[in-house]
């Protein structure tokens, strides 16, 4: 689980970062004028994340939710 944790990095954090901001910027291209000035309202772009964390079984009476059945 460590390993896992040890991946997400300033430098990984910096890729997601831009890859981001090329996907944005592409979908940005393509919108009209009035839906661009629409989008220039938005400060911050919120993506959510649905990863899941399978743990051994050993640690499921500490993390119940995250048993692999």
């Amino acid at each position: 689980m460590q390993q896992l944790y040890e991946r997400f990095n300033n430098e990984a954090l910096a890729f997601v970062d831009k890859c981001l901001e090329n996907y944005i910027s592409r979908q940005k291209s393509g919108v009209n004028a009035e839906l661009k000035k629409y989008l220039r309202t938005f400060k911050d772009v919120l993506i959510k994340d649905n990863t899941i964390v399978r743990v051994h079984s050993y640690l499921s009476n500490k993390y119940p939710a995250t048993l692999y059945i």
